[in-house]
Protein backbone atom coordinates (compact mmCIF):
# COMPACT_ATOMS: atom_id res chain seq x y z
CA UNK A 1 0.00 0.00 0.00
CA UNK A 2 1.15 3.82 -1.21
CA UNK A 3 0.92 5.60 1.63
CA UNK A 4 2.99 9.01 0.95
CA UNK A 5 3.78 10.24 -2.70
CA UNK A 6 6.60 13.16 -2.82
CA UNK A 7 6.32 15.57 -6.01
CA UNK A 8 10.25 16.82 -6.94
CA UNK A 9 9.33 20.25 -8.09
CA UNK A 10 5.98 21.19 -9.51
CA UNK A 11 7.41 21.18 -13.62
CA UNK A 12 4.41 19.68 -15.80
CA UNK A 13 1.93 19.67 -13.04
CA UNK A 14 -0.49 22.17 -14.86
CA UNK A 15 -1.00 19.46 -16.74
CA UNK A 16 -2.01 17.34 -13.75
CA UNK A 17 -5.81 16.69 -14.19
CA UNK A 18 -7.88 17.67 -10.52
CA UNK A 19 -9.63 14.53 -10.70
CA UNK A 20 -6.08 12.49 -11.16
CA UNK A 21 -4.52 14.69 -8.29
CA UNK A 22 -8.24 14.16 -6.50
CA UNK A 23 -8.28 10.84 -6.70
CA UNK A 24 -5.05 10.20 -5.31
CA UNK A 25 -5.58 12.40 -2.22
CA UNK A 26 -8.90 10.90 -1.56
CA UNK A 27 -7.37 7.44 -1.26
CA UNK A 28 -5.77 8.58 2.09
CA UNK A 29 -2.23 8.98 0.08
CA UNK A 30 0.07 11.99 1.72
CA UNK A 31 0.92 14.36 -0.78
CA UNK A 32 4.05 16.44 -0.81
CA UNK A 33 5.40 19.03 -2.89
CA UNK A 34 9.33 19.74 -3.17
CA UNK A 35 9.70 23.64 -4.40
CA UNK A 36 12.11 26.07 -5.17
CA UNK A 37 11.75 28.79 -2.19
CA UNK A 38 9.92 31.64 -3.63
CA UNK A 39 8.71 29.98 -6.35
CA UNK A 40 4.80 30.58 -6.31
CA UNK A 41 2.68 27.60 -6.30
CA UNK A 42 -0.09 26.38 -8.85
CA UNK A 43 -3.29 27.92 -8.29
CA UNK A 44 -4.61 24.39 -10.22
CA UNK A 45 -2.85 22.68 -6.67
CA UNK A 46 -4.10 24.97 -4.03
CA UNK A 47 -5.46 22.45 -1.18
CA UNK A 48 -4.15 19.44 -2.19
CA UNK A 49 -0.74 18.69 -0.42
CA UNK A 50 -0.59 18.21 3.04
CA UNK A 51 3.30 19.43 3.34
CA UNK A 52 4.92 22.28 0.76
CA UNK A 53 8.54 22.27 1.09
CA UNK A 54 10.60 25.08 -0.03
CA UNK A 55 14.09 24.35 -0.80
CA UNK A 56 16.96 26.80 -2.35
CA UNK A 57 17.39 25.91 -5.85
CA UNK A 58 20.46 27.23 -7.91
CA UNK A 59 21.19 27.64 -11.40
CA UNK A 60 23.09 25.21 -12.55
CA UNK A 61 23.38 22.87 -15.32
CA UNK A 62 19.71 22.86 -16.06
CA UNK A 63 17.16 25.81 -17.58
CA UNK A 64 15.30 25.70 -14.07
CA UNK A 65 16.65 26.43 -10.34
CA UNK A 66 18.15 22.63 -9.44
CA UNK A 67 16.82 21.66 -5.78
CA UNK A 68 20.08 20.15 -3.48
CA UNK A 69 20.57 16.31 -3.41
CA UNK A 70 21.13 16.86 -0.02
CA UNK A 71 18.36 18.72 1.18
CA UNK A 72 15.89 16.74 -1.26
CA UNK A 73 17.76 13.39 0.71
CA UNK A 74 16.90 14.86 4.23
CA UNK A 75 12.85 15.57 3.24
CA UNK A 76 12.66 12.36 1.73
CA UNK A 77 14.33 10.50 4.62
CA UNK A 78 12.06 12.33 7.12
CA UNK A 79 8.64 11.10 4.88
CA UNK A 80 9.84 7.31 4.68
CA UNK A 81 10.67 7.62 8.25
CA UNK A 82 7.10 8.71 9.15
CA UNK A 83 5.63 6.14 6.21
CA UNK A 84 7.31 3.09 8.11
CA UNK A 85 9.11 1.72 5.09
CA UNK A 86 10.18 2.72 1.81
CA UNK A 87 8.57 0.17 0.33
CA UNK A 88 5.02 2.69 0.90
CA UNK A 89 6.63 5.65 -0.37
CA UNK A 90 6.98 7.28 -4.07
CA UNK A 91 8.86 10.14 -5.85
CA UNK A 92 7.52 11.49 -8.49
CA UNK A 93 9.83 13.31 -11.09
CA UNK A 94 9.26 14.38 -14.45
CA UNK A 95 11.79 17.78 -14.36
CA UNK A 96 14.92 16.62 -16.06
CA UNK A 97 17.00 18.12 -14.35
CA UNK A 98 16.71 16.59 -11.20
CA UNK A 99 15.62 12.44 -12.89
CA UNK A 100 19.07 11.57 -11.80
CA UNK A 101 18.58 12.66 -7.94
CA UNK A 102 15.38 11.68 -7.86
CA UNK A 103 16.97 8.07 -8.56
CA UNK A 104 19.85 8.43 -6.30
CA UNK A 105 17.69 9.46 -3.31
CA UNK A 106 15.82 6.18 -3.92
CA UNK A 107 18.29 4.21 -4.23
CA UNK A 108 20.12 5.53 -0.92
CA UNK A 109 16.65 4.87 0.78
CA UNK A 110 15.27 1.99 -1.11
CA UNK A 111 12.66 3.62 -2.60
CA UNK A 112 10.52 1.73 -5.06
CA UNK A 113 11.31 2.51 -8.55
CA UNK A 114 14.59 4.27 -11.49
CA UNK A 115 17.85 3.68 -10.19
CA UNK A 116 20.64 5.99 -11.73
CA UNK A 117 21.92 3.54 -13.62
CA UNK A 118 18.85 3.43 -15.74
CA UNK A 119 18.63 7.62 -15.66
CA UNK A 120 21.97 8.06 -16.51
CA UNK A 121 21.42 6.71 -19.74
CA UNK A 122 18.56 9.44 -20.53
CA UNK A 123 20.79 12.10 -19.18
CA UNK A 124 24.01 11.81 -20.44
CA UNK A 125 23.89 12.07 -24.42
CA UNK A 126 27.12 10.19 -24.91
CA UNK A 127 26.26 7.31 -23.13
CA UNK A 128 22.61 7.52 -24.52
CA UNK A 129 24.39 7.20 -28.07
CA UNK A 130 26.26 4.12 -27.11
CA UNK A 131 23.49 2.07 -26.15
CA UNK A 132 21.47 2.84 -28.56
CA UNK A 133 24.29 2.42 -30.87
CA UNK A 134 24.59 -1.05 -29.60
CA UNK A 135 20.97 -2.10 -30.39
CA UNK A 136 22.19 -1.43 -33.85
CA UNK A 137 20.29 2.06 -34.11
CA UNK A 138 21.73 4.82 -36.45
CA UNK A 139 22.95 7.74 -34.77
CA UNK A 140 24.62 10.62 -35.82
CA UNK A 141 28.23 10.88 -35.60
CA UNK A 142 29.55 12.87 -32.88
CA UNK A 143 33.08 13.60 -30.30
CA UNK A 144 33.20 14.93 -27.33
CA UNK A 145 34.49 18.74 -27.45
CA UNK A 146 37.60 19.19 -26.43
CA UNK A 147 37.47 22.67 -24.82
CA UNK A 148 41.45 23.03 -24.52
CA UNK A 149 42.13 22.21 -27.94
CA UNK A 150 39.66 24.37 -29.32
CA UNK A 151 40.76 27.18 -26.98
CA UNK A 152 44.47 26.64 -28.17
CA UNK A 153 43.96 26.60 -32.14
CA UNK A 154 39.59 26.67 -32.87
CA UNK A 155 40.48 27.19 -36.81
CA UNK A 156 43.03 24.06 -36.92
CA UNK A 157 40.47 22.45 -34.62
CA UNK A 158 37.00 22.99 -36.64
CA UNK A 159 38.78 21.59 -39.91
CA UNK A 160 39.56 18.53 -37.98
CA UNK A 161 35.92 18.17 -37.20
CA UNK A 162 34.86 19.25 -40.67
CA UNK A 163 36.70 16.27 -41.88
CA UNK A 164 35.27 13.60 -40.04
CA UNK A 165 31.80 14.66 -39.76
CA UNK A 166 31.12 17.72 -42.06
CA UNK A 167 30.80 22.01 -42.47
CA UNK A 168 27.63 21.96 -40.24
CA UNK A 169 27.94 20.76 -36.94
CA UNK A 170 26.01 21.07 -33.51
CA UNK A 171 27.86 21.93 -30.20
CA UNK A 172 25.62 21.15 -27.42
CA UNK A 173 25.92 19.94 -23.35
CA UNK A 174 26.06 16.72 -23.12
CA UNK A 175 23.68 16.84 -19.88
CA UNK A 176 21.52 19.92 -20.63
CA UNK A 177 18.03 20.49 -22.03
CA UNK A 178 15.78 22.80 -23.36
CA UNK A 179 18.36 23.76 -25.79
CA UNK A 180 20.20 26.06 -23.24
CA UNK A 181 23.60 26.86 -24.66
CA UNK A 182 23.31 25.16 -28.24
CA UNK A 183 25.33 26.37 -31.27
CA UNK A 184 24.96 25.29 -35.14
CA UNK A 185 27.75 25.98 -36.68
CA UNK A 186 28.28 26.25 -40.61
CA UNK A 187 32.39 27.74 -40.92
CA UNK A 188 35.30 28.32 -38.52
CA UNK A 189 33.91 32.07 -37.49
CA UNK A 190 30.67 30.08 -36.32
CA UNK A 191 33.15 28.01 -34.27
CA UNK A 192 35.28 30.59 -32.89
CA UNK A 193 32.03 32.29 -31.82
CA UNK A 194 30.93 29.15 -30.28
CA UNK A 195 33.80 28.28 -28.21
CA UNK A 196 34.24 31.99 -26.97
CA UNK A 197 30.44 31.89 -25.88
CA UNK A 198 31.34 28.15 -23.80
CA UNK A 199 34.30 29.79 -22.21
CA UNK A 200 32.64 33.00 -21.11
CA UNK A 201 29.20 30.96 -19.66
CA UNK A 202 28.58 30.50 -16.47
CA UNK A 203 27.94 27.08 -16.30
CA UNK A 204 30.90 24.87 -17.12
CA UNK A 205 29.30 22.10 -19.42
CA UNK A 206 30.98 19.17 -20.88
CA UNK A 207 29.99 19.28 -24.68
CA UNK A 208 29.87 17.01 -27.75
CA UNK A 209 29.87 18.13 -31.10
CA UNK A 210 27.48 15.94 -33.30
CA UNK A 211 27.07 16.24 -37.75
CA UNK A 212 24.21 18.05 -38.64
CA UNK A 213 21.45 15.65 -39.57
CA UNK A 214 19.07 16.74 -42.39
CA UNK A 215 15.84 15.62 -42.50
CA UNK A 216 11.62 16.26 -40.78
CA UNK A 217 12.17 16.16 -36.92
CA UNK A 218 9.53 13.83 -35.13
CA UNK A 219 8.69 13.34 -31.45
CA UNK A 220 7.55 10.11 -29.71
CA UNK A 221 6.12 10.63 -26.28
CA UNK A 222 5.59 7.16 -24.78
CA UNK A 223 4.10 5.50 -21.19
CA UNK A 224 5.78 2.34 -20.31
CA UNK A 225 4.30 -0.29 -18.22
CA UNK A 226 6.76 -3.41 -17.46
CA UNK A 227 9.03 -2.49 -20.06
CA UNK A 228 5.83 -2.03 -22.75
CA UNK A 229 4.77 1.02 -24.25
CA UNK A 230 1.21 1.14 -23.71
CA UNK A 231 0.80 4.92 -25.27
CA UNK A 232 2.77 6.30 -27.97
CA UNK A 233 1.82 9.92 -29.54
CA UNK A 234 4.05 10.84 -32.56
CA UNK A 235 3.93 14.12 -34.14
CA UNK A 236 5.52 15.94 -36.73
CA UNK A 237 7.63 19.16 -35.49
CA UNK A 238 7.57 22.64 -37.25
CA UNK A 239 11.27 23.71 -36.02
CA UNK A 240 13.44 22.29 -33.45
CA UNK A 241 14.04 23.77 -29.98
CA UNK A 242 16.90 25.76 -31.02
CA UNK A 243 15.09 27.21 -33.92
CA UNK A 244 12.41 27.99 -31.16
CA UNK A 245 15.02 29.74 -28.97
CA UNK A 246 15.90 31.86 -32.46
CA UNK A 247 12.46 32.69 -32.93
CA UNK A 248 10.41 29.79 -34.30
CA UNK A 249 7.04 28.40 -33.60
CA UNK A 250 7.67 25.05 -31.98
CA UNK A 251 4.71 23.68 -33.42
CA UNK A 252 3.19 19.80 -33.60
CA UNK A 253 1.44 18.21 -36.52
CA UNK A 254 0.29 14.57 -35.39
CA UNK A 255 1.34 11.76 -37.77
CA UNK A 256 -2.11 10.27 -39.83
CA UNK A 257 -0.29 8.07 -42.65
CA UNK A 258 -0.83 4.49 -40.94
CA UNK A 259 2.34 2.84 -42.34
CA UNK A 260 4.57 6.10 -41.74
CA UNK A 261 3.10 5.66 -37.93
CA UNK A 262 3.57 1.93 -37.58
CA UNK A 263 7.57 2.54 -38.57
CA UNK A 264 8.05 5.47 -36.29
CA UNK A 265 6.27 3.67 -33.25
CA UNK A 266 8.43 0.49 -34.03
CA UNK A 267 11.38 2.58 -34.08
CA UNK A 268 10.65 4.11 -30.93
CA UNK A 269 9.90 1.06 -28.96
CA UNK A 270 12.85 -0.56 -30.33
CA UNK A 271 15.02 2.80 -28.29
CA UNK A 272 13.14 2.46 -25.65
CA UNK A 273 13.84 -1.11 -25.23
CA UNK A 274 18.01 -0.42 -25.77
CA UNK A 275 17.91 1.94 -22.80
CA UNK A 276 15.76 -0.31 -20.65
CA UNK A 277 12.97 1.34 -19.15
CA UNK A 278 10.81 -0.07 -17.42
CA UNK A 279 7.88 1.82 -16.07
CA UNK A 280 7.48 5.65 -16.83
CA UNK A 281 7.21 8.50 -19.53
CA UNK A 282 9.40 9.04 -22.67
CA UNK A 283 10.34 12.22 -24.90
CA UNK A 284 12.11 11.08 -27.56
CA UNK A 285 13.30 12.84 -30.35
CA UNK A 286 14.89 11.90 -33.94
CA UNK A 287 15.12 13.25 -37.93
CA UNK A 288 13.22 11.15 -40.64
CA UNK A 289 15.00 11.41 -43.88
CA UNK A 290 12.01 12.54 -46.47
CA UNK A 291 13.35 10.64 -49.42
CA UNK A 292 13.85 6.86 -47.35
CA UNK A 293 11.63 7.49 -44.58
CA UNK A 294 13.76 6.02 -42.40
CA UNK A 295 14.74 8.02 -39.17
CA UNK A 296 17.76 9.18 -37.37
CA UNK A 297 18.47 9.20 -33.58
CA UNK A 298 18.70 12.85 -31.74
CA UNK A 299 17.77 11.92 -27.83
CA UNK A 300 15.24 10.79 -25.84
CA UNK A 301 14.57 11.67 -22.24
CA UNK A 302 12.81 9.58 -19.13
CA UNK A 303 10.15 11.87 -18.45
CA UNK A 304 7.36 13.45 -19.81
CA UNK A 305 7.74 16.28 -22.69
CA UNK A 306 7.84 19.76 -22.09
CA UNK A 307 6.47 22.92 -24.23
CA UNK A 308 3.35 21.56 -25.20
CA UNK A 309 3.78 17.93 -25.85
CA UNK A 310 1.25 16.86 -22.96
CA UNK A 311 -1.10 19.32 -23.77
CA UNK A 312 -0.90 17.67 -27.73
CA UNK A 313 -1.14 14.18 -26.50
CA UNK A 314 -4.77 15.22 -23.64
CA UNK A 315 -6.23 17.34 -27.13
CA UNK A 316 -5.20 14.29 -29.72
CA UNK A 317 -5.61 11.63 -28.24
CA UNK A 318 -7.24 12.08 -25.12
CA UNK A 319 -3.98 10.88 -22.60
CA UNK A 320 -2.27 12.83 -19.39
CA UNK A 321 1.08 11.29 -19.44
CA UNK A 322 1.32 13.22 -16.28
CA UNK A 323 -1.78 11.73 -15.25
CA UNK A 324 -1.09 8.36 -16.03
CA UNK A 325 2.05 8.28 -14.19
CA UNK A 326 0.64 9.33 -11.37
CA UNK A 327 -2.01 6.34 -11.25
CA UNK A 328 1.20 4.11 -12.28
CA UNK A 329 2.72 4.76 -8.89
CA UNK A 330 -0.12 5.48 -6.65
CA UNK A 331 -3.24 3.40 -8.28
CA UNK A 332 -2.54 1.48 -11.18
CA UNK A 333 -5.80 0.03 -11.38
CA UNK A 334 -7.13 3.26 -12.62
CA UNK A 335 -5.00 2.44 -15.80
CA UNK A 336 -7.60 0.64 -17.02
CA UNK A 337 -10.09 3.14 -16.83
CA UNK A 338 -8.12 5.47 -20.19
CA UNK A 339 -9.99 5.39 -23.02
CA UNK A 340 -7.76 6.57 -25.83
CA UNK A 341 -9.58 9.09 -28.55
CA UNK A 342 -8.24 9.06 -31.74
CA UNK A 343 -9.24 13.23 -32.68
CA UNK A 344 -5.75 14.28 -34.09
CA UNK A 345 -7.75 17.50 -34.99
CA UNK A 346 -5.29 19.75 -33.20
CA UNK A 347 -1.80 21.76 -34.39
CA UNK A 348 -0.40 23.52 -30.60
CA UNK A 349 2.35 25.71 -30.60
CA UNK A 350 4.42 26.85 -27.99
CA UNK A 351 5.48 30.67 -29.16
CA UNK A 352 8.44 32.00 -28.83
CA UNK A 353 9.11 35.86 -26.85
CA UNK A 354 12.29 37.25 -28.56
CA UNK A 355 14.34 39.62 -27.93
CA UNK A 356 13.56 42.89 -26.36
CA UNK A 357 10.76 44.97 -24.85
CA UNK A 358 7.51 43.47 -26.31
CA UNK A 359 5.67 46.35 -28.55
CA UNK A 360 2.73 43.92 -29.76
CA UNK A 361 1.43 40.52 -29.48
CA UNK A 362 0.48 39.05 -33.01
CA UNK A 363 -2.55 37.20 -34.49
CA UNK A 364 -1.94 33.95 -36.56
CA UNK A 365 -2.60 34.13 -40.28
CA UNK A 366 -4.70 30.80 -40.38
CA UNK A 367 -8.14 29.23 -41.90
CA UNK A 368 -8.53 27.12 -38.77
CA UNK A 369 -10.25 28.12 -35.43
CA UNK A 370 -7.80 29.24 -32.51
CA UNK A 371 -7.03 30.63 -29.34
CA UNK A 372 -4.33 31.61 -27.68
CA UNK A 373 -3.28 31.87 -24.21
CA UNK A 374 -0.64 34.33 -23.96
CA UNK A 375 1.72 34.43 -20.92
CA UNK A 376 3.46 37.52 -21.68
CA UNK A 377 2.02 41.25 -22.25
CA UNK A 378 3.00 44.46 -23.85
CA UNK A 379 5.66 46.39 -22.48
CA UNK A 380 7.74 42.99 -20.58
CA UNK A 381 11.13 43.29 -21.59
CA UNK A 382 12.11 39.65 -22.65
CA UNK A 383 15.42 37.55 -23.68
CA UNK A 384 14.91 33.64 -25.14
CA UNK A 385 17.46 31.85 -24.14
CA UNK A 386 15.64 28.11 -23.68
CA UNK A 387 12.78 26.80 -24.45
CA UNK A 388 11.17 27.73 -21.14
CA UNK A 389 11.25 31.55 -22.29
CA UNK A 390 7.41 31.31 -23.73
CA UNK A 391 5.09 34.05 -25.09
CA UNK A 392 2.28 31.49 -24.99
CA UNK A 393 0.34 28.51 -26.13
CA UNK A 394 -1.47 28.47 -29.76
CA UNK A 395 -3.82 25.81 -30.15
CA UNK A 396 -5.95 25.58 -34.40
CA UNK A 397 -8.92 22.99 -34.20
CA UNK A 398 -9.76 21.67 -37.64
CA UNK A 399 -11.61 18.69 -38.63
CA UNK A 400 -10.29 18.89 -42.06
CA UNK A 401 -6.26 17.52 -42.21
CA UNK A 402 -5.67 19.52 -45.44
CA UNK A 403 -6.47 22.91 -44.19
CA UNK A 404 -4.96 22.08 -40.62
CA UNK A 405 -1.85 20.82 -42.63
CA UNK A 406 -1.76 24.41 -44.79
CA UNK A 407 -2.12 26.13 -41.38
CA UNK A 408 0.79 24.28 -39.55
CA UNK A 409 3.20 25.47 -42.21
CA UNK A 410 2.36 29.04 -42.78
CA UNK A 411 2.96 28.66 -38.93
CA UNK A 412 6.67 28.31 -39.53
CA UNK A 413 6.50 32.12 -40.76
CA UNK A 414 4.44 33.38 -38.23
CA UNK A 415 6.03 35.86 -35.39
CA UNK A 416 4.17 35.53 -32.50
CA UNK A 417 5.69 38.58 -30.57
CA UNK A 418 7.38 42.28 -32.20
CA UNK A 419 10.14 43.58 -29.77
CA UNK A 420 12.00 46.95 -29.50
CA UNK A 421 15.53 45.89 -29.01
CA UNK A 422 16.90 47.99 -25.98
CA UNK A 423 19.22 50.45 -26.06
Amino acid sequence: MIKTVIFVTQTYLQWLSAEAIQDVKSSGIRLVLLVNAGEPILKSLDGFFDNIVPLTGRLGTNIRPVLPYEDILTVVKEEVRTAGAPETVRLFCQEEGHVLDAAAVRQALGIPGDRPELVSGFRDKILMKEKVRAAGIRIPLHVVLDLHLAVIDPAEYYLALKREMGAKLVIKPVDAAGSLNVFVVENTGDFIAAIEAIRLFENKFKYEVDEFIEGDMFQCDSFVQNGQVKFCGTFELGCTNFDFVQGRPLTGYPTLDPDVLKTLEDYNARVIKALGMQNGCTHHEFFVNPATGQPTFLEIACRSPGGVGVYFHIMNKHFNLIDAYLYQNTLPDRLGEIRLTQANNVVAALLPVGHGRIVSLNEPDVVSRYDIRWMVERGALVNANTIADAAGILTLYNDNHDELRSDFERLQQYVPVTCQPEQ
